[in-house]
């Protein structure tokens, strides 16, 4: 074999192999840091995706109950009036009860601002531990626009009924002697009127998804990382009942429109109204403040959000969060001043 040939087959010599070795490794861990880095990228960015469909979500539910507070079917709205701002913990258990909630009928709309705990008649349904302090409560009033019942008898024992026509409205409960309290007649005067579900919701956010142990938040529920969550406190023919709406809603305030010459604008939006102007309330600018689920590494969120009335400041977390708002129409009650 010549020199030629036996230079020519020869292999890589050890400097030549860990040379190529090195320079594998080094192509390797910038690939590894390029898709750990793209990886991290997309997380971010489906967190943020999560945070603002959480928050837009929570905007629609609360858009659509406030669009239909004060529909009592035929009725053209309740008539009286409150001397005192009505309880909303009211379950119509008892004729004072029912009598109670007949008359808060008349405030399709009502809200209590910047609760630092359930006050006064609010807690008879809710508890402190469960409401976020500093954040608002609304309660929404109205029939249920679906599912009528016809006849008296078929009514659930314990649910709340409304049964209006143009001239009158009545209030009671289903059950045994519904057929001798829901005594409305339509127009032929042989049928009678349609017997819809009363609907009461208190809207609020609080502190966790999951309560722990004694149903109220602590720092143990969420399994230790309480997720501020909006939840809806509904009547029922069981009492009041909690469920949890959107996770991730870490404040809710609410503005109120107040008309003032009865054309059914508001013409200025106060944090809360006085008893006489809640009857007047056409409109209500709802703000939120979504936060993502899980934090962001490396992230410090120490912005200060507006929200209505409120200035909410973060407490500097790796918690990313997002400001919405929106004034919503509430077409019953504006739309009978038109």
């Amino acid at each position: 074999m010549s020199p030629r040939t036996a230079i020519a087959v020869r292999g890589f010599s050890l400097i030549e192999l860990m040379v190529a070795i090195t320079l594998g490794l080094l192509l390797l861990l910038v690939m590894t840091q390029l898709m750990a880095q793209q990886s991290a990228a997309r997380a971010e960015i489906e967190k943020s995706g999560r945070q603002i469909e959480n928050g837009r979500y929570a905007m629609s539910l609360l858009q659509e109950d406030i669009q239909l507070a004060g529909y009592f079917g035929q009725s053209g709205g309740m008539s009286g009036t409150v001397s005192a701002v009505p309880n909303p913990c009211e379950t119509g258990a008892t004729a004072a009860s029912l009598d109670a909630i007949r008359l808060a009928m008349v405030l399709p709309l009502q809200g209590y601002d910047d609760s630092a705990s359930p006050a006064g008649s609010l807690g008879g349904c809710l508890a402190s531990g469960n409401l976020k302090s500093g954040t608002d409560v609304l309660v929404t009033r109205r029939a249920e626009a679906g599912n009528v019942v016809i006849s008296p008898s078929a009514t659930v024992a314990g649910r709340i009924y409304v049964q209006a026509t143009p001239a009158a409205t009545m209030v009671g409960t289903g059950g045994t002697g519904a057929a001798a309290v829901f005594s409305l007649l339509r127009k032929d005067n042989a049928t009678p009127a349609e017997l819809r579900r009363y609907v009461q919701r208190l809207y609020f956010v609080s502190p966790c998804h999951v309560p722990a142990s004694g149903g109220v938040c602590t720092a143990a529920a969420d399994n230790g990382r309480p997720i501020p969550t909006l939840k809806m406190l509904e009547l029922t023919e069981a009492g009041f009942v909690v469920t949890s709406l959107v996770e991730g809603i870490e404040n809710l305030q609410f503005d109120y429109g107040i008309d003032r010459d009865g054309d059914g604008a508001p013409d200025d939006y106060e944090p809360i109204p006085s008893l006489a102007e809640w009857s007047n309330v056409m409109t209500v600018r709802v703000s939120l403040l979504a936060r993502a689920l899980e934090p962001s590494a490396g992230h410090v969120d120490s912005r200060s959000y507006v929200l209505g009335d409120s200035t909410v400041s973060s407490p500097g977390d790796a918690y990313k969060r997002q400001a919405f708002s929106v004034a919503v129409r509430a077409v019953n009650l504006s739309g009978r001043r038109e």
